[in-house]
């Protein structure tokens, strides 16, 4: 991660600047975006003295209704690089969706108060890791 100024994202190098998974380390992807798009605003504010993120970004409508139930299915595992195959290299140990399952994976509903428990649970997860 790279330290920057909360209010500018300038690093300690003048002119350099820094956003997102840089800055926050490994997150969600919705607070990674959240922090590069403060980091692209604060960015654009230093360089021209003006804000333009939302004339580029433009405004979206959308409405916001949960369903009562769920939808999408199960919750996909991602494949991993096999225990015997890391130690020699810095390859990605979690692989990653192919895009079928990409699609399935962003169709679910993440409401963790309509549905009790999760598809797949923490102890699932981490024996899909050593595998």
């Amino acid at each position: 991660t790279a330290a920057v100024n909360s209010a500018t994202y300038e690093s300690n190098l003048k002119g350099v600047y820094a956003g997102g998974d840089l800055v926050t380390g490994a997150s969600n992807v919705s607070s990674t975006m959240a922090t590069g798009k403060a980091a692209a605003r604060a960015i654009d504010q230093v360089l021209t003295g003006e804000d333009h993120l939302d004339e580029v970004l433009g405004t979206f409508t959308y409405q916001n209704t949960v369903p009562a139930e769920p939808e999408g299915g199960e919750r996909n595992v991602s494949p991993v690089l096999k225990v015997g195959e890391r130690h020699s290299n810095f390859d990605e140990v979690m692989l990653g969706f192919d895009a079928e399952k990409a699609l399935q994976e962003s169709r679910r509903c993440l409401r963790c108060d309509v549905k009790e428990q999760c598809a797949v649970s923490a102890p699932a997860m981490k024996e899909a890791l050593h595998e």
